[in-house]
């Protein structure tokens, strides 16, 4: 059985979309070269691609919503992020 290990990192919006268009691509050249990696790797690949695509998503409705209430305190909304 393979040990499954959970990581934290930071990323900036710009990088996120940056890995996002990455896996996409890959996604692609495969598709196009009729290339089958192994199954495992192949749905690991779309689970990792829906997973940065949700949290893009996300991050793309939060600023959507902080520029459309303009009663929001910059500030108030950083310290509740890095408060947790």
């Amino acid at each position: 059985m393979d040990e499954v290990w959970t990581v934290k990192i930071k990323l900036t919006e710009f990088e996120l979309g940056k890995i996002l268009w990455c896996i996409k691509s890959i996604s692609s050249i495969l598709g196009f070269l009729e290339i089958s990696p192994d199954k495992k790797w192949d749905i690991k690949l779309d689970k990792i691609q829906k997973d940065m695509e949700e949290i893009y998503n996300s991050i793309q409705e939060e600023k959507e919503a902080m520029t459309t209430n303009k009663t929001v305190n910059p500030k108030k909304e950083y310290m509740k992020k890095i408060s947790g």
